[in-house]
């Protein structure tokens, strides 16, 4: 059954949505250019993109599976390689995007105390000034 959602139609499959791939050869889902060994490559970027892009326009925190279809039925055992590399991918995805979001804010901490003491700073200053009667500019220039 289809189900129409963000102007895509997805299959459900129980209470999961589906996000579902057809390729003619398992090796178009991984990076050719990755030295690594076949089952701990990254995924091609393409069908990276696929796959986040989809799984965005789903309602949040919806469970999910993904589906791939081969032209020839894949054995057992590289069903299991594929399953566990694509979910390793995108669980190393998830921790560098926490670390990034981390430092981010770290640093997004960091900028506002530097922003409030140099408000509280600026406005000390003034408040001295208006005590002291001190003019706010001070002209150095025979004319003023």
């Amino acid at each position: 059954m289809r189900e129409h959602v963000s102007g895509h139609d997805y299959r459900r499959e129980g209470d999961y949505w589906l996000v579902e791939m057809q390729v003619s050869q398992v090796e178009e889902l991984f990076n050719n250019l990755d030295p690594l060994p076949f089952g701990e490559r990254d995924l091609d970027a393409n069908a990276a993109a696929y796959i986040l892009d989809s799984v965005q326009e789903l309602p949040d925190k919806s469970p999910i599976r993904i589906r791939i279809y081969l032209s020839s039925p894949p054995d057992a055992a590289l069903q299991s390689l594929v399953s566990t590399t694509v979910s390793r991918y995108f669980s190393y995805r998830a921790r560098v995007n926490r670390q990034r979001r981390a430092n981010q804010f770290r640093k997004g901490r960091i900028s506002l105390l530097v922003g409030l003491l140099f408000l509280s700073a600026c406005l000390g200053l003034s408040n001295l000034l208006k005590r002291l009667n001190l003019p706010a500019v001070v002209c150095y220039a025979k004319v003023c």
